[in-house]
């Protein structure tokens, strides 16, 4: 463990907020099922016994405060695929949260959780998980902007107060250590850290050709520099810096990666013209091992904890010449980080994205995650 993090940890115990309770607190792995990987992952495909919860992706809301529950598929399958995954998962002995929210909804989730609509906004959700016999919320409200700070704790607040024993979970961003965390989202942070069981950080997506950064990861555990300045250590340093028990963050495990173009084949290099190319869904495990992996392509950064493919041309259908991404190795790096400084548990985006159906074991990254962060 890094010197810094023992640091870090003793001014936590010191402060109380390495409490009894806290550590106590059962570990957790909990996936991202969005509605729209129904057509290749349906809910019976899930292996439920290598998670403790999965949550449904997502209900929508409407800037009146109503809810689009259409889960990306459409009005009449989206509520059938979520009442049909919160049964399983509870036949299985495992929890069901239905996520609200998403990347692009910013503007939605101000208007529904403003004034005047929060009140209808709250009524809605609460009884579409009474309805549906969900565990709980999890509520992706990104980007969090400091104007946003009020009006969601006191979503957070109404929620809490008509939901008392149900779970909540927010998903919080990653973390660039060239800009500390301000003292408004400090003061945010400590208030609505009572009010929610579950705080995720989501340390993915944190590299693309942005200002005076150098190539880097999707999802890096280690290795943040002034010029690579973002990783899952160092966000998650952040948050328990901030005054968030570890024990109840979870850190950030991604089932896609990202495909660089030229100039670009390794981490750490200048950019240049390179753009990222792809992302999320269409460079999930399944496709990156299916259509770009070869071993002779194959490396890893053992300072950031991070597999990746170098090609000296362009390869696949969108050009890559490096390509980030997440296998068993770097997963176990990340559960015994999570184990060594307390971490509450992890959560994964998204569950299909890992799911190889023609391999021998068609759900070994999740089982990677499993053996990870519970077994």
């Amino acid at each position: 463990m890094p010197k810094h993090f023992t640091t870090l940890l003793a001014a936590a115990a010191s402060l109380g907020i390495l409490g009894s309770s806290a550590l106590a607190q059962e570990r957790w792995l909990a996936g991202f099922y969005p509605g729209w990987e129904y057509e290749f992952y349906p809910p019976e495909r899930i292996d439920f016994s290598s998670l403790t919860h999965v949550l449904m992706f997502s209900v929508v809301p409407e800037p009146d405060g109503s809810l689009d529950t259409s889960f990306f598929v459409s009005p009449e399958a989206g509520p059938r695929i979520a009442r049909d995954l919160v049964v399983r998962a509870h036949a299985a002995g495992r929890k069901a949260l239905l996520s609200v929210g998403g990347a692009g909804l910013t503007d939605r989730m101000r208007k529904a959780a403003g004034e005047p609509n929060r009140r209808r906004f709250v009524d809605n959700l609460v009884n579409l998980v009474q309805e549906w016999n969900y565990d709980g919320l999890d509520i992706d409200w990104e980007p969090i902007e400091p104007s946003d700070l009020p009006d969601l704790k006191a979503l957070a607040e109404a929620l809490r107060t008509r939901m008392p024993d149900k779970m909540l979970a927010i998903d919080l961003g990653w973390k660039n250590v060239n800009f500390p965390i301000a003292d408004e989202e400090v003061q945010f942070l400590r208030e609505i850290e009572p009010l929610f069981d579950q705080l995720n950080v989501m340390t993915y997506d944190m590299a693309d050709n942005w200002e005076e950064w150098l190539s880097w990861h999707n999802s890096p555990l280690y290795g943040e520099s002034k010029n690579t300045p973002a990783s899952g250590a160092s966000s998650v340093e952040a948050y328990i810096g901030a005054g968030i028990p570890p024990a109840k963050l979870g850190l950030g495990v991604a089932f896609y990666g990202r495909c660089w173009t030229a100039p670009v084949s390794a981490p750490g290099q200048v950019t240049g013209m390179a753009k990222v190319a792809a992302g999320d869904q269409d460079m999930s495990y399944r496709n990156i091992m299916t259509l770009y992996y070869n071993l002779g392509h194959a490396a890893y950064d053992a300072t950031a904890e991070v597999p990746y493919l170098t090609f000296p041309e362009a390869a696949g259908s969108f050009g890559c010449t490096f390509v980030s991404y997440e296998d068993e190795r770097s997963i176990a790096a990340k559960g015994a980080f999570a184990r060594r400084i307390g971490l509450g548990g992890a959560i994964i985006w998204s569950l299909g994205e890992g799911y190889l159906p023609d391999a021998t074991n068609p759900n070994s990254l999740l089982h990677a995650a499993r053996k990870a962060f519970l077994d």
